[in-house]
């Protein structure tokens, strides 16, 4: 035997039985994308009873690595953990979406959060899902789903910056000032509940087992309150991408 394989079979590997991921990635056939009324005003497009055994999804989707998000100390970072997940295990997820809504998916990842958790200093703060492309221009990250996988309060928080609500509409300068490239300390979460330059706008509830659908460009922030997720985290899958600008997200 060479030393190579021998070294494989020294290895602590993680084994997930294959029987049981293929009934844990099953998505609820039934599940139709509808609008949402959260507030009297607002309306998004969520899916209700999205996976088929969600409980068993969680339980797979656990098994993936977990590192913090805190190693990048420059702003506009998410706060607490992630896991990037392969795209083989968010497949029937993208291709139950795609039925609706025509993408191009860019990656899968989970958000894991509480309400003690480390931040990147200003990481609370809103933000819109953008990335700089090899010539220096800016794009927007114009799709986004949000499964949830655990219930609890608070939600994704919408805010309007100066009255603007998408990214967009801001200039070039603006941008830049909004969100600088510096080097930032690391702190303990506070939840952002607004200043005088950011409104809350609105906010979609947590709700177990739902898929919101929406566009990154829409100004948005995790709102976790700090008495919630004391003995838990708030855990959700997030996919993003790139869609038809006649989609139907935030539309």
């Amino acid at each position: 035997m060479d030393r190579t394989h021998s070294k494989l079979l020294d290895m602590t590997l993680n084994w997930i039985d294959e029987e049981k991921f293929l009934k844990a990635v099953q998505v609820n056939p039934d599940a139709e994308l509808v609008d949402v009324n959260v507030d009297g005003m607002n309306s998004f497009k969520m899916y209700r009873n999205f996976m088929k055994y969600p409980d068993l999804f969680g339980e797979i989707m656990e098994q993936f690595p977990i590192i913090s998000t805190q190693w990048r100390k420059t702003g506009g970072f998410a706060p607490g953990w992630r896991q990037e997940i392969p795209p083989w295990a968010a497949a029937t997820i993208v291709e139950k979406i795609r039925e609706d809504v025509d993408f191009a998916p860019v990656r899968v990842f989970t958000n894991i959060f509480n309400s003690e958790m480390p931040m990147v200093q200003d990481s609370h703060m809103p933000h819109a899902d953008t990335f700089v492309d090899p010539e220096g221009g800016l794009n927007i990250i114009n799709f986004v789903f949000n499964l949830w996988l655990n219930q609890g309060i608070g939600g994704t928080a919408f805010w309007k910056y100066k009255g603007k609500k998408y990214v967009a509409e801001l200039t070039k300068e603006e941008y830049e000032e909004l969100y600088p490239i510096e080097e930032k300390p690391v702190v303990t979460w506070r939840n952002f509940r607004g200043d005088d330059d950011w409104e809350l706008d609105t906010i979609a509830p947590i709700e177990y087992n739902s898929c919101l659908i929406y566009d990154g460009g829409f100004f948005h922030s995790p709102y976790i309150p700090e008495e919630a997720f004391l003995d838990e985290y708030r855990y959700s899958l997030v996919g993003m991408g790139i869609r038809d600008p006649k989609g139907v997200a935030n539309d």
